[in-house]
């Protein structure tokens, strides 16, 4: 829960190319969102049922599906909050969370 939020702030930070962006009420109601829903899709498809000792294929999968729902979602709360998000952040963002995660 605590890596989507840093994904997005690093994203945004490597779009810009430093802390130049401010953030204002609508990004961080799309950023909120974006966790509520990110953190209910990774309960719902067990991402945070098992520990994890060994990184087989199948969780791998599982972390990207979850990853790529979970941009699809800042790419979408951040159209309807009418957010200055960056279009390109949800696609970096989807790099960063990936590794994060």
């Amino acid at each position: 829960m605590c890596f989507i939020p840093c994904a997005v702030w690093l994203a945004v930070i490597a779009r810009w190319g430093g802390l130049k962006y401010q953030f204002d009420m609508a990004d961080y109601i799309a950023i909120s969102l974006t966790v509520i829903l990110s953190v209910g899709y990774f309960l719902r498809i067990g991402l945070y049922r098992a520990i994890i000792r060994f990184m087989g294929h199948q969780a791998m999968l599982t972390i990207i599906h979850g990853v790529t729902f979970s941009s699809l979602m800042l790419a979408i709360t951040a159209f309807l909050a009418r957010s200055d998000i960056p279009r390109s952040t949800p696609l970096i963002y989807w790099a960063i969370a990936l590794i994060l995660i």
